[in-house]
């Protein structure tokens, strides 16, 4: 037997191309959306940085402290009902009071008695800075002068406001009616700034309130996740199987491309309802149609995003399909 010449035509079978294996595209949110646990962990991490900041924010405030001392209006032994003024007009002791206490009040306040506290009262603030600390206030028919002063330590508070009620004491505005003494030897001092209930309440209303807004302004993805589990729910009703793509993916085209590669039978898009008419006009201009034949289609289905409208557009298209068409694809916009 001869063997056949290099120059003679081999016998055997040229080799035969794999189509490309078509990758199904992500079914996940589409770019731009975050998935269900990261959207739902940047919510509540800006809603705790917020409520820590407003928190810290009260915290590194400096604590402020309010001191009060009462000053009492005492009538002195020579007070009778009616008492005589210099000018021979009776008055009586309740009308001296009267007109006595608001020039008290007044004292509290006034340049000279903050400048004599401010050297007086070791660590004090100067006159200047009392001024905008100290008030004084009368109340109606109670006989007395309330002072407040307000400082950055209890102690200091403490002593700048019996200091201030001293100095009130001193003034003698009541003349020969009566007298004027410092009812309790110690101010009553409580803190009025930061206050923790109020820095607390604050920060969770700014927490909640970040929140919302990043809730407001992030995409969610509960829609979309809807839409697929109802697509997914009706593929499983209809004995069919294909891959989900996201109509709002800028790869869509792509992605659709690669599917229809991988197949050698004529692709066909399919809107589902009239919303959808234009994406599936652009699927139909952009993903190449395959060479034919008699035995069927391979169909891509696009969807609407509603949950309700996606799911009956889908299920009458099924419904629609010839039983040699395959489905290869269902785009959800």
């Amino acid at each position: 037997m001869t063997k056949p010449s290099a120059t003679q035509p081999s016998a055997t079978k040229p080799p035969v191309t794999k189509p490309p294996v078509a990758r199904a595209a992500a079914s996940g949110p589409s770019r731009g959306t975050p998935p269900p646990r990261s959207r739902a962990a940047a919510i509540a991490g800006a809603g705790l940085l917020a409520f820590a900041l407003v928190l810290a924010a009260f915290a590194l405030q400096p604590a402020r402290f309010d001191a009060r001392s009462t000053v009492l209006a005492e009538p002195t032994g020579a007070a009778g009902s009616t008492l005589l003024t210099t000018s021979g007009v009776s008055t009586s002791y309740r009308d001296v009071v009267a007109l006595g206490l608001p020039a008290a009040a007044q004292v509290a306040t006034a340049p000279a008695t903050l400048d004599a506290v401010s050297a007086a009262v070791p660590g004090a603030p100067t006159a200047a800075d009392l001024a905008g600390a100290v008030s004084a206030e009368v109340p109606a028919d109670a006989g007395v002068v309330q002072v407040s002063v307000r400082a950055g330590s209890p102690e200091l508070a403490g002593a700048l406001s019996a200091a201030v009620a001293q100095r009130v004491a001193a003034s003698d505005v009541l003349g020969a009616a009566g007298v004027l003494r410092p009812l309790d030897d110690r101010a009553q001092v409580d803190q009025v700034a930061p206050r923790a209930g109020t820095g607390l309440l604050l920060a969770l209303v700014a927490g909640l309130v970040v929140a919302a807004v990043v809730a407001l302004v992030l995409p969610g993805p509960h829609r979309r996740i809807l839409v697929r589990r109802r697509v997914r729910r009706a593929l499983s009703r209809s004995g069919r199987s294909a891959t989900l793509l996201d109509g709002r993916d800028p790869r869509l085209a792509e992605q659709a491309r690669l599917l229809a590669g991988a197949t050698a039978r004529r692709v066909r898009v399919l809107a589902g309802s009239d919303g959808v008419a234009d994406l599936a006009a652009r699927l139909r201009s952009e993903v190449p149609g395959g060479p034919g034949g008699d035995g069927g289609h391979d169909v891509l289905v696009v969807v609407d995003g509603d949950p309700a409208a996606g799911h009956s557009a889908l299920a009458g298209a099924l419904a629609a399909l010839p039983e040699q068409d395959r489905l290869l694809a269902v785009v959800v916009r």
